[in-house]
């Protein structure tokens, strides 16, 4: 989680409960990325305030700060990844936990022939027995078995 996050919640959030919840907008931060982090930081805001907030004012409150928090949110970078094996060399481009293109042996892959399902990604060789399985881990991070020629 970025240290922004973690400035926000510490500022506003019940101090009892502040390192708890840092701890879990974490990990969910890693598994789906900074804009629903930025929605449970608002979130919590609002439902762990340590500062008393009349119910008329709480909707006025969400908005300033989630147009706060979006102001100040930066985009996913994008990650390559270059990696070799047997059959070649290949790359693969991330944006958080997708993959956004990949190349096999210097060309480019056509979007066709990148197919996902849940955390394996599958990337069409034009020779069939060169195909890439892999599993993806985290943002920008994978294993495979290595292709053989």
């Amino acid at each position: 989680m970025r240290r922004l996050h973690e400035r926000f919640l510490r500022a506003l959030v019940r101090r009892d409960r502040v390192d708890e919840l840092i701890g879990d907008l974490e990990e969910e931060s890693a598994l789906r990325g900074d804009a629903a982090c930025w929605r449970d930081v608002v979130s919590l805001c609002l439902r762990q305030s340590r500062f008393r907030v009349a119910p008329e004012c709480r909707a006025l409150l969400a908005v300033v700060a989630l147009g706060a928090a979006v102001v100040v949110m930066e985009p996913a970078p994008i990650q390559t990844v270059v990696a070799q094996d047997a059959a070649g060399s290949f790359t693969l481009a991330f944006f958080g936990r997708s993959v956004i293109g990949a190349t096999m042996n210097g060309e480019a892959v056509p979007r066709g022939r990148v197919s996902r399902s849940g955390d394996v990604v599958m990337i069409r060789a034009a020779t069939s027995h060169l195909d890439l399985r892999l599993r993806i881990i985290g943002r920008g991070t994978f294993e495979w078995e290595g292709r053989s020629r």
